[in-house]
């Protein structure tokens, strides 16, 4: 262990408010800092001197933890010799004389949670915590438990994402008293700090500003900076995230649909003139592998749900025989999307969301609109360059985001034209008089002539 960096130290032994060796430890920084070195090094240390000793590493996906982690722990493995088996398929290394392990995982399936619930675990690594969301928090709380029996440590490590949301945003803003907040920078990491300076340096050369742009910040000096020029959509948190919503009599829903090669993908929004100048998409769910009869069930259900609901889908390609069948053989009243101009369309619901005109609430789960799978797709869809055509275009995967576009475009004549504005007493006694004149000149036989 004496060969970690400064910057890893303060990590590895952070204190909590009362001088104390920390429980929970969060670390913000950009890559390159030796985050998750730091830890399994920590890890094979203590696992190859304690009995029985236990530590886990989590991963949002299964191949994040093969690719980012499991290269590390053969690489330490083999330069300090540890007294360990590996076993590439289980992502595991068992010390044969203490019977420590150090274990990866992916937490790809929400349903898996529940195994990190109750493991007497004395460190937990939790990676890349800009892409967790509020589904992490409830994690966290089913692993604190673990510990409490070895008195084990929970790290939370990841660099700053391009939108300042999420539990690990709060986390490392300081909105949980209960974690050790470390702020660490990849310039602190002898074995690549001169490389980085390097870069940065040419950089400048081409861009004597290029140290305020965001991704700079974010990659460089681990700041959390908003910046949404790549992507499709912009949405503002702020203004978009609706976090209390209550359904009302009169309320419109609208169901749209969009079926692809691989999966089909279905939005549920509403709106309500009288009550909020918004259209709010509250549900969305994809299918892959579905049959015609699931279409058929979650479409009835909606149906039964939400009476006078409409409905809108891509009518082409391979869905063309998919509405067919709805439409004739089951009776589903289906609406052909409007799919023209769909750049223009982005424009358009990039404006309505910068006027806080379009809103995402999370029905599955009230209070976190960030967990939406809408606003899951839209933080990650970002503009490519076609190799050949050199045009712009959206990356994938994009169905739910089309279903978006097509309530939107549905949406806006009902819901943002202007109401006309009922005539002043005025107005009226000028309407009639310019109605008598007109019947007067008609009755004469003569040209219709309007009274100004």
């Amino acid at each position: 262990m004496e060969d970690l960096h400064e910057g890893q130290r303060r990590y590895i032994w952070a204190e909590n408010q009362l001088g104390e060796l920390a429980q929970q430890v969060a670390l913000l920084s950009s890559r390159r800092f030796g985050k998750t070195e730091g830890f399994l090094r920590l890890a094979g240390s203590e696992a190859g001197v304690q009995k029985r000793f236990r530590a886990v590493a989590i991963y949002q996906q299964r191949c994040d933890a093969r690719e980012i982690a499991w290269p590390i722990v053969e690489e330490l493995a083999e330069k300090y010799q540890w007294d360990c088996k590996l076993n590439s398929v289980e992502m595991a290394a068992r010390f044969r004389r203490t019977g420590g392990m150090i274990k990866l995982f992916g937490a790809d399936d929400p349903r898996r949670h529940r195994q990190f619930r109750g493991q007497k675990n004395d460190l937990v690594l939790i990676d890349e915590g800009q892409d967790w969301y509020s589904d992490v928090e409830k994690m966290i709380r089913g692993i604190m438990p673990g510990l409490a029996d070895k008195n084990g440590r929970l790290f939370f490590c990841g660099t700053p994402g391009p939108m300042p949301e999420g539990y690990f945003y709060e986390v490392t803003a300081g909105q949980h008293p209960q974690w050790a907040v470390i702020h660490g920078s990849p310039m602190e990491n002898p074995y690549t700090c001169a490389e980085l300076q390097r870069q940065l340096e040419e950089y400048r050369l081409g861009n004597p500003n290029i140290d305020n742009e965001p991704w700079v910040k974010r990659e460089y000096h681990g700041e959390w900076v908003v910046d949404t020029r790549a992507n499709v959509i912009h949405v503002d948190p702020a203004i978009n995230y609706l976090h209390e919503w209550r359904r009302e009599e009169d309320d419109h829903f609208l169901l749209a649909i969009d079926w692809g090669d691989e999966r089909a993908a279905m939005t549920l929004s509403t709106w309500n003139r009288r009550r909020y100048p918004w259209l709010i998409y509250l549900q969305s769910r994809t299918f892959g592998g579905a049959t015609m009869q699931d279409y058929i069930d979650r479409i009835r259900y909606y149906q039964a749900t939400y009476p006078k609901l409409d409905i809108v889908a891509d009518p082409g390609g391979v869905a063309k025989s998919v509405v067919h069948e709805l439409r004739i053989k089951h009776g589903i009243p289906i609406i052909n999307a409007e799919k023209s101009d769909k750049f223009a369309q982005i424009q358009f619901m990039n404006r309505d969301l910068s006027l806080g005109n379009v809103k995402i609430f999370n029905l599955d789960d009230p209070g976190h609109p960030e967990d939406h799978p809408l606003a899951k797709e839209w933080r990650n869809l970002i503009w490519i360059v076609h190799p050949i055509k050199k045009t712009r275009e959206e990356g994938k995967p994009r169905d739910i985001h089309d279903t978006a576009l097509y309530s939107r475009r549905y949406a806006s004549p009902h819901l943002w034209v202007a109401a006309k504005e009922p005539p002043t007493e005025a107005e009226q006694i000028v309407a009639e008089m310019r109605e008598r004149a007109a019947a007067r000149a008609r009755g004469r036989g003569g040209r219709l002539r309007i009274v100004r």
